[in-house]
């Protein structure tokens, strides 16, 4: 089993700049998923309906992490 680490911040630089999709981080995070099922990590994982958000979060242009706004006062 292969766990390459990255930060939350480099895969919200790789969305915001066009490398990466949200969709291609879901598949990836379920890739992941299922190489740890005998870990009995998730009580539940359903993969469909990840898929469906980060279709519709990709096609709506919906990239925007908390850090990308200034509302830190």
């Amino acid at each position: 089993m292969s766990f390459e680490l990255e930060t939350v911040e480099a895969l919200g630089a790789d969305l915001r700049c066009g490398a990466t999709s949200a969709l291609a981080l879901v598949e990836r995070a379920l890739e992941r998923a299922a190489e740890a099922e005998d870990l009995g990590i998730f009580l539940s994982l359903d993969a469909e309906a990840a898929r469906s958000s980060a279709r519709a979060a990709d096609e709506a242009g919906a990239v925007q992490l908390p850090h990308d706004t200034d509302e830190r006062g």
